[in-house]
């Protein structure tokens, strides 16, 4: 039945209206370049945790060091479980529990001998989702379990009352043993499981906490920038503890006594990114014991600049300051497809329609016919996406009855608005060549991969050029493309767009209360009780909006 059901769900998909930022009739080419490699695991760690290594442990110990112990409080306070979802819609099921679990691509068990941006178990095949592991408190697994409809085994049953990833107060509800004698015995484990990680047992309550800045490339930028909201991970054995960067891009974690391994996981309780369609997408890092770790992930860390963009696009959007338009405000995360490649001619889609929740709501194309895309343009293109996310979640009958036309305006839009904030922020908004003044402006034109005003009168590009339409940018922004001389040679491309200054959030409203142009022309001109009560409002003389009329055909 899951099987025939998940069929009819991709059919429906297959045929449901997606949403793209295309390529201007280009061919995409293939271009060679270095990819971030897969996390390699090494021999498997015998947890020194676990019930039966401490009766081990208790059992070598010395009859005076036994009689500090209970050993019948050493009971399980946590599960190490491995999960097998058998697909996106079960892996999406995993990543929505709430409260959250957190969920790991690569087994907590195992030693990691070399750090990557991603992991599949290889005993697995590539179109299945690979095993997530988690350490679950007893008590929040018995609250799972019943109504889990995910595969999953329980690996470790494990003593660990001063773990609170939960927030759950193990200790009080299962120990009363002392610290010293705890700590004995952990000691003892440590010793009898050869575990390589040693505990700190000599200097008893020393602990520290692993603190950092994450920080990525940006080409306008042409450096390291702060990536806000990313989430950071530090585990040490099953341990783990996270924390998100602030907008400084500074993570503070809780206290560890460990060496542990550091991770950044790129997803928030909004969105997730991945890498192609199923895996997490990932940065693992080193280990580090009582210090910090910074990422500086420069031009060469192909895809985690790139993910990295992703991110502030979406923290941007959901979060930061978007120029007053709607948040995405999804019921779910946005799943947020990141591929290390092109995607046919397009530079990102949008999936979100029935079926969507087997696959990805949102893909990014990491290269173009150039070969690997700018982060500024992953940025670019992941606003564009997600305008379409906002437009479909607040205004869903309208948008799955809208013409391309309205719908791809209103996307470009809000790359366009939401990319001058990023950067203007960043104080470097005049490297996007918004305005590329000039001494000699005949020989120039604005440039048009962040602004979008060129319309070329190439007719090989008209079917394009007149869906991706500047329209709502030209409501808002100050700049009139006939005053240009390059363009002024070409009324009929570029309209006399006189208006200025129209609120962003009155702009969203025209979108999402319209389907096509007919119904932005009816809200401009007789919104209200009183024709041209729009214009009225917002200072607009009647005849530039009839300019726009004549030009966009209204």
């Amino acid at each position: 039945m899951k099987k025939t059901l998940l069929i009819i769900s991709f059919v429906i998909l297959s045929f449901s209206c997606i949403r793209e930022e295309r390529v201007p009739n280009k061919d995409i080419l293939s271009s060679s370049c270095v990819y971030e490699e897969a996390i390699q695991l090494g021999k498997r760690i015998d947890i020194p945790y676990s019930i039966e290594n401490l009766q081990k442990a208790y059992n070598s110990l010395s009859p005076s060091s036994k009689a500090k112990i209970n050993i019948e409080e050493i009971i399980p306070t946590h599960y190490y479980i491995r999960f097998s979802p058998k697909n996106a819609l079960e892996l999406d099921i995993l990543r929505n529990i709430k409260p959250r679990i957190f969920l790991s691509e690569v087994p907590l068990d195992y030693e990691v001998t070399s750090g990557g941006t991603f992991y599949h178990d290889p005993s697995l095949p590539e179109d299945v989702p690979t095993y997530q592991y988690s350490t679950i408190s007893v008590e929040r697994w018995n609250q799972l379990v019943d109504t889990l409809s995910v595969e999953a085994q329980i690996l470790i049953k494990a003593f660990m009352p001063d773990y609170d990833y939960e927030e759950i107060n193990t200790k009080g509800i299962r120990y009363s043993m002392d610290d010293d004698a705890y700590e004995l015995l952990l000691a003892e484990a440590y010793k009898i499981t050869n575990t390589p990680i040693e505990p700190n047992i000599s200097t008893k309550g020393a602990e520290w906490h692993p603190q950092g800045t994450i920080m990525a490339y940006d080409n306008i930028c042409n450096t390291l920038i702060p990536v806000p909201g990313v989430r950071v991970r530090a585990t040490h054995l099953l341990k783990v503890h996270e924390a998100l960067t602030d907008t400084s891009g500074h993570y503070y974690l809780k206290s560890f006594k460990n060496p542990v391994r550091m991770k950044v996981i790129w997803e928030s309780d909004d969105w997730d990114i991945r890498s192609e369609s199923l895996g997490q997408a990932t940065y693992d890092g080193p280990k580090i014991s009582g210090g910090t770790w910074d990422l500086n992930a420069d031009a060469t860390f192909e895809k985690t600049i790139r993910y990295a963009a992703i991110q502030r696009a979406a923290y941007r959007y959901y979060y930061g300051n978007n120029c007053g338009l709607s948040r995405p405000g999804n019921d779910r995360k946005e799943k947020i497809g990141y591929y290390h490649e092109a995607l046919d001619d397009i530079y990102g889609d949008y999936n979100r329609q029935l079926g969507a929740t087997i696959w990805t709501d949102i893909r990014i194309a990491g290269k173009d016919e150039n070969g690997l895309r700018e982060p500024s343009n992953i940025f670019s293109t992941s606003c564009h996406e997600l305008g379409h996310a906002t437009h479909y979640i607040h205004s869903s009958n309208n948008y799955s009855h809208s013409s391309d036309r309205l719908i791809e305006s209103w996307a470009r839009f809000t790359q366009y608005i939401l990319t001058i904030q990023e950067y203007r922020e960043l104080s470097v908004e005049s490297a996007l060549y918004y305005y590329p003044y000039s001494s000699f402006p005949t020989l120039f034109h604005p440039d048009n991969e962040y602004n979008f005003q060129e319309r070329p009168n190439s007719s090989s590009n008209s079917d394009y050029y007149d869906t991706y339409t500047p329209f709502f940018i030209d409501l808002y922004d100050d700049y009139n493309q006939l005053s240009w001389p390059n363009y002024s040679s070409f009324p009929q491309y570029h309209p006399n767009d006189a208006i200025v200054g129209v609120p962003p959030a009155v702009i969203e409203e025209l979108a999402f209360s319209s389907r096509d142009f007919s119904d932005v022309w009816h809200h401009l001109y007789y919104s209200g009780d009183y024709p041209y009560d729009f214009c009225t409002i917002h200072n607009i003389n009647i005849n530039t909006v009839s300019d726009l009329n004549l030009f966009y055909d209204l």
